[in-house]
């Protein structure tokens, strides 16, 4: 394997070294990155190799203003004078440079990518199946537990309030006024 090492390109190795600056410098974590079930990993390296796709296009009839960029955060667009209410979006973590830094920031977001679906085919074996759709639970998916049939998506339970409870002990059925359950993340319990 050190004859295969030496002739890795300096291209790679800035991939390998942004992944490693990505997890020590900035934080995000093994346990991070399996939060990001919906492919927002792959998303946000698209956007970095693929800038262009978050422009705002003409498109028959107007124009199309989707950006597929999959993390925002709540914006003061006071300037920071304070001086009005905290509302509107900007991009989080959206820090394009050059065109080759780019491809690399791009890189080792597929890395985290991969890494994230090889920790969660390990599991798989672990994993609980959504009972309504016989699909896994990934870490971080909204779940609910169902009394008598057991864990599920939070999606495939619909929001057809006669299907919910107020008190799982007594079956009370959900006031008009009472929140349908949002459900919880899921995790694996690695204990087993």
């Amino acid at each position: 394997m050190e004859d295969y090492l030496k002739d890795i390109s300096a291209a790679a190795l800035d991939v390998i070294s942004e992944r490693k600056r990505q997890m020590e410098i900035e934080s995000w974590s093994h346990d991070h990155d399996d939060l990001h079930v919906e492919g927002e990993l792959a998303t946000a390296a698209a956007c970095y190799i693929r800038p262009d796709l978050r422009q705002v296009k003409p498109i028959q009839g107007g124009n199309d203003i989707s950006d597929p960029w999959p993390w925002y955060e709540y914006a003061d667009v006071s300037g920071g004078r304070g001086d009005c209410p905290v509302h509107g979006q900007q991009k989080a973590w959206w820090k394009p440079t050059d065109r080759r830094r780019d491809l690399v920031k791009a890189g080792a977001l597929i890395i985290a990518g991969i890494e994230r679906l090889d920790r969660a085919a390990e599991l798989d074996d672990e994993a609980e199946t959504c009972f309504i759709c016989d699909k896994p639970l990934e870490p971080g998916q909204m779940a609910l537990f169902d009394v008598n049939e057991g864990l599920g998506h939070r999606a495939c339970f619909g929001e057809d309030r006669d299907g919910y409870v107020k008190d799982i002990d007594t079956g009370e059925p959900l006031g008009p006024d009472d929140p349908i359950p949002t459900g919880f993340p899921y995790e694996v319990d690695r204990r087993k």
